[in-house]
Protein backbone atom coordinates (compact mmCIF):
# COMPACT_ATOMS: atom_id res chain seq x y z
CA UNK A 1 0.00 0.00 0.00
CA UNK A 2 0.94 3.48 -0.88
CA UNK A 3 2.09 6.10 1.87
CA UNK A 4 0.52 9.29 1.18
CA UNK A 5 2.57 12.44 2.28
CA UNK A 6 0.56 14.41 3.76
CA UNK A 7 3.11 17.88 2.91
CA UNK A 8 3.00 17.03 -0.32
CA UNK A 9 -0.91 15.93 -0.72
CA UNK A 10 -1.73 19.32 0.96
CA UNK A 11 0.14 21.63 -1.20
CA UNK A 12 -1.29 19.76 -4.33
CA UNK A 13 -4.99 20.64 -2.39
CA UNK A 14 -3.39 24.59 -2.28
CA UNK A 15 -2.11 24.30 -6.07
CA UNK A 16 -5.78 23.16 -7.26
CA UNK A 17 -7.09 25.48 -5.39
CA UNK A 18 -4.70 28.49 -6.62
CA UNK A 19 -5.52 27.50 -9.86
CA UNK A 20 -9.06 26.75 -9.82
CA UNK A 21 -9.19 30.73 -8.19
CA UNK A 22 -6.75 31.45 -11.58
CA UNK A 23 -9.37 30.05 -14.28
CA UNK A 24 -12.60 31.72 -12.34
CA UNK A 25 -10.58 34.80 -12.49
CA UNK A 26 -9.87 34.67 -15.74
CA UNK A 27 -13.17 33.65 -16.58
CA UNK A 28 -14.67 36.91 -15.01
CA UNK A 29 -12.27 39.07 -17.51
CA UNK A 30 -13.52 37.54 -20.64
CA UNK A 31 -16.95 38.00 -19.97
CA UNK A 32 -16.50 41.20 -18.71
CA UNK A 33 -14.59 41.67 -22.17
CA UNK A 34 -17.50 39.98 -23.93
CA UNK A 35 -20.02 42.21 -21.92
CA UNK A 36 -17.90 45.56 -23.15
CA UNK A 37 -17.24 44.84 -26.62
CA UNK A 38 -21.00 43.88 -27.06
CA UNK A 39 -21.83 47.41 -25.70
CA UNK A 40 -19.88 48.92 -28.22
CA UNK A 41 -22.55 48.89 -30.65
CA UNK A 42 -24.86 51.18 -28.56
CA UNK A 43 -21.61 53.66 -27.42
CA UNK A 44 -20.09 53.52 -30.34
CA UNK A 45 -17.24 54.00 -28.46
CA UNK A 46 -14.10 51.79 -28.11
CA UNK A 47 -15.19 50.68 -24.46
CA UNK A 48 -12.23 48.14 -23.71
CA UNK A 49 -10.21 51.46 -23.78
CA UNK A 50 -12.13 53.69 -21.87
CA UNK A 51 -13.16 51.35 -19.22
CA UNK A 52 -9.40 50.64 -18.41
CA UNK A 53 -8.17 54.13 -18.93
CA UNK A 54 -11.51 55.83 -17.38
CA UNK A 55 -10.98 53.37 -14.62
CA UNK A 56 -7.27 54.50 -13.18
CA UNK A 57 -8.04 58.38 -14.29
CA UNK A 58 -11.18 57.82 -12.03
CA UNK A 59 -8.94 56.20 -9.54
CA UNK A 60 -6.82 58.81 -9.60
CA UNK A 61 -9.28 61.56 -9.68
CA UNK A 62 -10.69 60.15 -6.37
CA UNK A 63 -7.20 60.22 -4.36
CA UNK A 64 -6.39 63.99 -5.71
CA UNK A 65 -9.78 64.41 -4.25
CA UNK A 66 -9.40 63.18 -1.09
CA UNK A 67 -6.36 64.21 -0.65
CA UNK A 68 -7.61 67.81 -1.51
CA UNK A 69 -10.34 67.66 1.24
CA UNK A 70 -7.68 66.56 3.84
CA UNK A 71 -5.66 69.05 3.28
CA UNK A 72 -8.84 71.66 3.04
CA UNK A 73 -9.60 70.70 6.56
CA UNK A 74 -6.07 71.28 7.96
CA UNK A 75 -6.42 74.69 6.18
CA UNK A 76 -10.03 76.07 7.32
CA UNK A 77 -8.90 74.96 11.00
CA UNK A 78 -5.00 75.94 11.45
CA UNK A 79 -4.77 78.79 9.47
CA UNK A 80 -6.77 82.16 9.46
CA UNK A 81 -8.44 83.47 6.67
CA UNK A 82 -5.70 86.25 6.22
CA UNK A 83 -3.03 83.55 5.90
CA UNK A 84 -4.85 81.54 4.20
CA UNK A 85 -6.02 83.81 1.28
CA UNK A 86 -2.79 85.46 0.76
CA UNK A 87 -1.33 81.95 0.05
CA UNK A 88 -4.13 81.36 -2.46
CA UNK A 89 -3.56 84.57 -3.90
CA UNK A 90 0.39 84.26 -4.56
CA UNK A 91 -0.59 80.74 -6.10
CA UNK A 92 -3.21 82.41 -8.38
CA UNK A 93 -0.19 85.06 -9.42
CA UNK A 94 2.22 81.57 -10.15
CA UNK A 95 -0.90 80.26 -12.28
CA UNK A 96 -1.04 83.58 -14.33
CA UNK A 97 3.10 83.55 -14.78
CA UNK A 98 2.65 80.23 -15.26
CA UNK A 99 0.52 80.41 -18.64
CA UNK A 100 3.79 82.32 -20.18
CA UNK A 101 5.77 79.32 -20.53
CA UNK A 102 4.24 77.95 -23.48
CA UNK A 103 0.95 76.17 -21.80
CA UNK A 104 0.12 74.34 -25.27
CA UNK A 105 3.25 72.69 -25.22
CA UNK A 106 2.42 70.04 -23.16
CA UNK A 107 -0.58 69.24 -25.38
CA UNK A 108 1.77 69.11 -28.34
CA UNK A 109 4.10 66.80 -26.47
CA UNK A 110 0.91 64.75 -25.74
CA UNK A 111 -0.12 64.94 -29.45
CA UNK A 112 3.75 64.04 -30.70
CA UNK A 113 4.42 61.16 -28.79
CA UNK A 114 0.79 59.18 -29.61
CA UNK A 115 1.90 60.07 -33.10
CA UNK A 116 5.31 57.74 -32.23
CA UNK A 117 7.83 60.78 -31.73
CA UNK A 118 9.15 60.22 -28.17
CA UNK A 119 11.53 62.13 -28.20
CA UNK A 120 9.49 65.13 -28.02
CA UNK A 121 9.41 65.37 -24.24
CA UNK A 122 13.05 66.48 -24.11
CA UNK A 123 12.95 68.88 -26.89
CA UNK A 124 9.67 69.73 -24.85
CA UNK A 125 11.89 70.46 -21.45
CA UNK A 126 14.50 72.36 -23.10
CA UNK A 127 11.81 74.92 -24.27
CA UNK A 128 9.95 75.06 -20.95
CA UNK A 129 13.40 75.73 -19.19
CA UNK A 130 14.11 78.31 -21.81
CA UNK A 131 10.38 80.58 -21.86
CA UNK A 132 10.40 79.83 -17.22
CA UNK A 133 13.46 81.13 -17.00
CA UNK A 134 12.02 84.44 -18.71
CA UNK A 135 8.27 84.20 -16.69
CA UNK A 136 10.75 83.56 -13.35
CA UNK A 137 12.97 86.93 -14.71
CA UNK A 138 9.60 88.90 -14.91
CA UNK A 139 8.47 87.56 -12.01
CA UNK A 140 11.43 88.45 -9.97
CA UNK A 141 10.62 92.38 -11.47
CA UNK A 142 7.27 92.56 -9.85
CA UNK A 143 8.86 91.39 -6.51
CA UNK A 144 11.07 94.37 -7.06
CA UNK A 145 7.68 96.75 -7.57
CA UNK A 146 6.55 95.55 -4.41
CA UNK A 147 9.65 95.59 -2.25
CA UNK A 148 9.87 99.42 -3.19
CA UNK A 149 6.13 99.82 -2.54
CA UNK A 150 6.98 98.15 1.36
CA UNK A 151 4.91 95.00 0.75
CA UNK A 152 7.39 92.78 1.89
CA UNK A 153 4.58 89.78 2.18
CA UNK A 154 4.04 89.83 -1.58
CA UNK A 155 8.00 90.75 -2.62
CA UNK A 156 8.94 87.93 -0.79
CA UNK A 157 6.01 85.69 -2.59
CA UNK A 158 7.07 87.08 -6.11
CA UNK A 159 10.48 86.19 -5.25
CA UNK A 160 9.78 82.59 -4.50
CA UNK A 161 7.58 82.24 -7.70
CA UNK A 162 10.33 83.56 -9.74
CA UNK A 163 13.35 80.92 -7.89
CA UNK A 164 11.11 77.62 -8.72
CA UNK A 165 8.79 78.63 -11.69
CA UNK A 166 10.89 76.97 -14.23
CA UNK A 167 11.81 73.77 -12.65
CA UNK A 168 8.07 73.40 -12.05
CA UNK A 169 6.77 73.75 -15.14
CA UNK A 170 9.54 71.96 -17.35
CA UNK A 171 9.84 68.82 -15.14
CA UNK A 172 5.76 68.39 -15.04
CA UNK A 173 6.33 67.16 -19.06
CA UNK A 174 6.04 63.57 -18.03
CA UNK A 175 2.60 63.47 -17.87
CA UNK A 176 1.98 64.72 -20.70
CA UNK A 177 4.27 62.05 -22.36
CA UNK A 178 2.62 59.32 -20.43
CA UNK A 179 -0.81 60.74 -21.51
CA UNK A 180 0.57 60.28 -25.13
CA UNK A 181 1.66 56.43 -24.32
CA UNK A 182 -2.10 56.18 -23.62
CA UNK A 183 0.27 55.00 -19.80
CA UNK A 184 -2.88 55.76 -18.10
CA UNK A 185 -2.15 53.95 -14.75
CA UNK A 186 1.32 54.91 -14.67
CA UNK A 187 0.46 58.47 -15.00
CA UNK A 188 -2.31 57.99 -12.31
CA UNK A 189 0.08 55.81 -10.16
CA UNK A 190 3.15 58.89 -10.48
CA UNK A 191 0.21 61.99 -9.92
CA UNK A 192 -0.92 59.89 -6.26
CA UNK A 193 2.51 59.70 -5.38
CA UNK A 194 3.13 63.37 -6.44
CA UNK A 195 0.01 64.38 -4.09
CA UNK A 196 0.91 62.13 -1.43
CA UNK A 197 4.87 63.78 -1.18
CA UNK A 198 3.42 67.44 -1.52
CA UNK A 199 0.35 66.70 1.03
CA UNK A 200 2.38 65.02 3.66
CA UNK A 201 5.09 68.01 3.20
CA UNK A 202 1.97 70.77 3.58
CA UNK A 203 0.39 69.07 6.29
CA UNK A 204 3.77 68.94 8.24
CA UNK A 205 4.27 72.19 7.78
CA UNK A 206 1.26 73.63 8.73
CA UNK A 207 1.10 71.56 12.00
CA UNK A 208 3.97 73.28 12.77
CA UNK A 209 4.45 76.36 12.09
CA UNK A 210 1.74 79.00 10.22
CA UNK A 211 4.78 81.34 8.45
CA UNK A 212 3.70 81.99 5.25
CA UNK A 213 7.04 81.95 3.68
CA UNK A 214 7.86 78.09 4.82
CA UNK A 215 4.39 77.29 3.71
CA UNK A 216 5.35 78.39 0.48
CA UNK A 217 8.70 77.20 0.42
CA UNK A 218 7.17 73.62 1.37
CA UNK A 219 5.00 74.12 -0.91
CA UNK A 220 7.04 74.44 -4.47
CA UNK A 221 10.10 71.96 -2.86
CA UNK A 222 7.86 69.38 -2.70
CA UNK A 223 6.62 69.39 -6.01
CA UNK A 224 9.20 70.14 -7.42
CA UNK A 225 10.93 66.92 -6.07
CA UNK A 226 8.35 64.64 -6.75
CA UNK A 227 8.15 65.98 -10.46
CA UNK A 228 11.77 65.22 -10.92
CA UNK A 229 11.91 62.23 -9.63
CA UNK A 230 8.79 61.25 -11.66
CA UNK A 231 10.03 62.79 -14.71
CA UNK A 232 13.42 60.78 -14.80
CA UNK A 233 11.56 57.52 -14.01
CA UNK A 234 9.42 58.19 -17.05
CA UNK A 235 12.13 58.85 -19.48
CA UNK A 236 14.09 56.06 -18.36
CA UNK A 237 11.48 53.29 -17.88
CA UNK A 238 9.50 54.02 -21.40
CA UNK A 239 11.23 56.00 -23.74
CA UNK A 240 12.26 54.15 -26.66
CA UNK A 241 13.14 56.31 -29.59
CA UNK A 242 14.59 59.72 -29.94
CA UNK A 243 12.21 61.11 -32.93
CA UNK A 244 11.43 64.41 -32.70
CA UNK A 245 8.05 66.14 -33.94
CA UNK A 246 9.19 68.91 -36.29
CA UNK A 247 5.23 70.28 -36.14
CA UNK A 248 5.33 70.42 -32.00
CA UNK A 249 7.31 74.16 -31.39
CA UNK A 250 4.58 76.03 -34.10
CA UNK A 251 1.68 73.71 -32.90
CA UNK A 252 2.77 74.17 -28.95
CA UNK A 253 3.10 77.84 -29.74
CA UNK A 254 -0.26 78.05 -31.70
CA UNK A 255 -2.17 76.48 -29.14
CA UNK A 256 -0.29 78.26 -26.41
CA UNK A 257 -2.87 81.35 -27.28
CA UNK A 258 -5.84 80.11 -26.60
CA UNK A 259 -4.62 78.30 -23.51
CA UNK A 260 -3.28 81.56 -21.78
CA UNK A 261 -6.90 83.38 -22.30
CA UNK A 262 -8.90 80.02 -21.57
CA UNK A 263 -6.76 79.24 -17.89
CA UNK A 264 -6.05 82.48 -17.37
CA UNK A 265 -9.91 82.73 -16.31
CA UNK A 266 -9.25 80.27 -13.00
CA UNK A 267 -6.96 82.69 -11.53
CA UNK A 268 -8.02 85.98 -12.21
CA UNK A 269 -11.15 85.63 -10.07
CA UNK A 270 -8.87 85.03 -6.63
CA UNK A 271 -6.86 88.11 -7.80
CA UNK A 272 -9.25 90.95 -8.53
CA UNK A 273 -10.72 89.45 -5.23
CA UNK A 274 -7.89 89.47 -3.46
CA UNK A 275 -6.82 93.33 -5.14
CA UNK A 276 -10.86 94.71 -4.56
CA UNK A 277 -12.05 93.22 -1.16
CA UNK A 278 -8.54 91.82 0.81
CA UNK A 279 -7.47 88.35 1.79
CA UNK A 280 -10.29 86.87 3.94
CA UNK A 281 -12.72 87.01 0.65
CA UNK A 282 -10.52 85.33 -1.28
CA UNK A 283 -10.16 82.20 1.44
CA UNK A 284 -14.08 82.67 1.74
CA UNK A 285 -14.55 82.45 -2.35
CA UNK A 286 -11.73 79.15 -2.24
CA UNK A 287 -13.91 77.12 -0.19
CA UNK A 288 -17.44 77.88 -1.54
CA UNK A 289 -15.43 76.79 -4.57
CA UNK A 290 -13.33 74.29 -3.23
CA UNK A 291 -15.78 71.18 -3.86
CA UNK A 292 -17.75 72.22 -6.66
CA UNK A 293 -14.22 72.60 -8.77
CA UNK A 294 -13.56 69.18 -7.90
CA UNK A 295 -17.05 67.37 -9.77
CA UNK A 296 -15.64 68.86 -12.51
CA UNK A 297 -12.03 67.44 -11.99
CA UNK A 298 -13.50 64.43 -11.41
CA UNK A 299 -14.69 64.63 -15.33
CA UNK A 300 -11.91 65.90 -16.57
CA UNK A 301 -10.62 62.21 -17.45
CA UNK A 302 -13.24 62.26 -20.50
CA UNK A 303 -11.07 64.62 -21.87
CA UNK A 304 -8.05 63.13 -21.18
CA UNK A 305 -8.55 59.55 -22.69
CA UNK A 306 -9.98 61.06 -25.38
CA UNK A 307 -7.57 63.09 -27.29
CA UNK A 308 -4.81 60.27 -27.84
CA UNK A 309 -8.16 58.36 -29.47
CA UNK A 310 -9.32 61.55 -31.34
CA UNK A 311 -5.54 62.29 -32.81
CA UNK A 312 -5.77 59.38 -34.77
CA UNK A 313 -9.28 59.08 -35.91
CA UNK A 314 -10.94 60.42 -38.90
CA UNK A 315 -13.09 64.11 -38.00
CA UNK A 316 -16.54 63.05 -39.43
CA UNK A 317 -16.42 59.76 -37.17
CA UNK A 318 -15.68 61.62 -34.12
CA UNK A 319 -18.17 64.44 -35.05
CA UNK A 320 -20.85 61.44 -35.67
CA UNK A 321 -20.78 59.38 -32.30
CA UNK A 322 -19.48 62.54 -29.63
CA UNK A 323 -22.81 64.07 -29.67
CA UNK A 324 -24.40 60.96 -27.90
CA UNK A 325 -21.70 60.34 -25.43
CA UNK A 326 -21.72 64.07 -24.43
CA UNK A 327 -25.49 63.69 -23.26
CA UNK A 328 -24.82 60.41 -21.67
CA UNK A 329 -21.89 62.42 -19.59
CA UNK A 330 -24.01 65.66 -18.83
CA UNK A 331 -26.88 63.43 -17.61
CA UNK A 332 -23.72 61.88 -15.21
CA UNK A 333 -22.45 65.37 -14.57
CA UNK A 334 -25.77 66.79 -13.36
CA UNK A 335 -26.56 63.61 -10.84
CA UNK A 336 -23.05 64.53 -9.08
CA UNK A 337 -24.50 68.58 -8.76
CA UNK A 338 -27.70 67.46 -7.36
CA UNK A 339 -25.83 64.60 -4.98
CA UNK A 340 -23.74 67.83 -4.18
CA UNK A 341 -25.82 70.50 -3.42
CA UNK A 342 -27.70 67.93 -1.22
CA UNK A 343 -24.88 67.00 0.98
CA UNK A 344 -23.17 71.10 1.05
CA UNK A 345 -24.96 71.88 4.13
CA UNK A 346 -23.57 68.81 6.41
CA UNK A 347 -20.26 68.93 4.38
CA UNK A 348 -20.06 72.66 6.22
CA UNK A 349 -21.52 71.91 9.33
CA UNK A 350 -19.08 68.96 9.92
CA UNK A 351 -16.46 69.99 8.11
CA UNK A 352 -15.36 73.62 7.27
CA UNK A 353 -17.66 74.96 10.29
CA UNK A 354 -15.73 77.78 10.42
CA UNK A 355 -16.96 79.05 6.34
CA UNK A 356 -20.20 77.24 6.92
CA UNK A 357 -21.77 80.98 5.75
CA UNK A 358 -20.77 80.17 2.65
CA UNK A 359 -22.89 77.16 2.12
CA UNK A 360 -25.51 78.55 -0.62
CA UNK A 361 -22.53 80.49 -2.29
CA UNK A 362 -21.16 76.67 -3.05
CA UNK A 363 -24.58 75.28 -3.95
CA UNK A 364 -24.51 78.13 -6.97
CA UNK A 365 -21.29 77.39 -8.16
CA UNK A 366 -21.89 73.80 -8.20
CA UNK A 367 -24.48 74.18 -11.11
CA UNK A 368 -21.29 75.71 -13.13
CA UNK A 369 -19.49 72.44 -13.40
CA UNK A 370 -21.64 71.39 -16.01
CA UNK A 371 -19.32 73.29 -18.02
CA UNK A 372 -16.94 69.76 -17.41
CA UNK A 373 -19.14 68.57 -20.58
CA UNK A 374 -16.82 69.93 -22.87
CA UNK A 375 -13.73 68.64 -22.40
CA UNK A 376 -13.90 65.71 -24.88
CA UNK A 377 -15.27 68.50 -27.72
CA UNK A 378 -11.98 70.37 -26.40
CA UNK A 379 -9.78 67.16 -26.98
CA UNK A 380 -11.71 66.85 -30.15
CA UNK A 381 -10.09 70.29 -31.61
CA UNK A 382 -6.70 69.63 -29.94
CA UNK A 383 -6.05 66.57 -31.69
CA UNK A 384 -7.18 68.01 -34.96
CA UNK A 385 -5.17 71.21 -34.58
CA UNK A 386 -8.57 73.45 -35.06
CA UNK A 387 -6.45 76.21 -33.31
CA UNK A 388 -8.80 78.92 -34.44
CA UNK A 389 -11.60 77.97 -33.05
CA UNK A 390 -9.81 76.78 -29.88
CA UNK A 391 -8.68 80.60 -29.86
CA UNK A 392 -11.90 81.76 -30.58
CA UNK A 393 -13.85 79.52 -27.45
CA UNK A 394 -11.52 80.61 -25.12
CA UNK A 395 -11.13 84.28 -26.07
CA UNK A 396 -14.75 85.28 -25.67
CA UNK A 397 -15.40 83.39 -22.58
CA UNK A 398 -12.11 84.60 -21.08
CA UNK A 399 -13.43 88.45 -22.00
CA UNK A 400 -16.82 88.41 -21.26
CA UNK A 401 -15.65 86.33 -17.95
CA UNK A 402 -13.29 89.45 -17.07
CA UNK A 403 -15.67 92.24 -17.88
CA UNK A 404 -18.18 90.50 -15.49
CA UNK A 405 -15.67 90.28 -12.68
CA UNK A 406 -14.65 94.39 -13.57
CA UNK A 407 -17.95 95.23 -13.33
CA UNK A 408 -19.64 93.11 -10.93
CA UNK A 409 -17.28 92.47 -8.02
CA UNK A 410 -16.96 96.62 -6.94
CA UNK A 411 -21.12 96.35 -6.29
CA UNK A 412 -21.68 92.30 -5.38
CA UNK A 413 -18.47 91.66 -3.90
CA UNK A 414 -17.58 87.72 -4.05
CA UNK A 415 -21.27 87.25 -5.59
CA UNK A 416 -19.68 89.52 -8.50
CA UNK A 417 -16.80 86.76 -9.08
CA UNK A 418 -19.66 83.65 -9.47
CA UNK A 419 -21.76 86.05 -11.90
CA UNK A 420 -18.03 86.32 -13.90
CA UNK A 421 -17.39 82.47 -13.63
CA UNK A 422 -20.78 81.59 -14.22
CA UNK A 423 -20.61 84.15 -17.69
CA UNK A 424 -17.22 82.74 -18.13
CA UNK A 425 -18.46 78.72 -18.30
CA UNK A 426 -21.66 79.29 -19.83
CA UNK A 427 -19.87 81.06 -22.89
CA UNK A 428 -17.55 77.98 -23.38
CA UNK A 429 -20.56 75.69 -23.10
CA UNK A 430 -22.05 77.83 -25.83
CA UNK A 431 -19.49 78.12 -28.25
CA UNK A 432 -17.96 74.75 -28.12
CA UNK A 433 -21.43 73.45 -29.13
CA UNK A 434 -21.61 75.79 -31.91
CA UNK A 435 -18.00 74.82 -33.68
CA UNK A 436 -18.84 70.88 -32.85
CA UNK A 437 -21.82 71.53 -35.14
CA UNK A 438 -20.28 73.43 -37.85
CA UNK A 439 -16.55 72.50 -38.24
CA UNK A 440 -15.78 70.52 -41.18
CA UNK A 441 -12.03 69.10 -40.85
Amino acid sequence: MRKINPVRSSQSKIGAEMSKTFRTSNGVKEKAHRLLRWSEKYFKTDMVYLAHGGFWLTLGQIFSALISLGLSIAYANLLTQQTFGTYKYILSAYGIISLFVIPGLSSAVTRSVSRGFEGSIKEGFKKKIKWGTIAGIASFLISIYYLLNNNLILSIGFLTIGLFLPLMESFGLYSSFLEGKKLFKERVLYEIGLNLIFAAAILLTIFLTKNLFIILAVYFISNITGRIIFYFLTVKKFKTNNLADEEMDSYGRSLSFFQIVSNASQYLDKILLFTMLGAPQVAIFTFASALPDRIKYLFRFTGTISFPKFAGRPAEEIKKNLPKKLLLLGLIISFAIVAYILAAPLIFKYIFPQYKSAVFLSQIISLTSIYAITYPIGSYLSAHKKVRELFMISGSSFLLGLICLLVFIPFYGIWGAVIGAAANRLTIITTSFYFLKKIKD
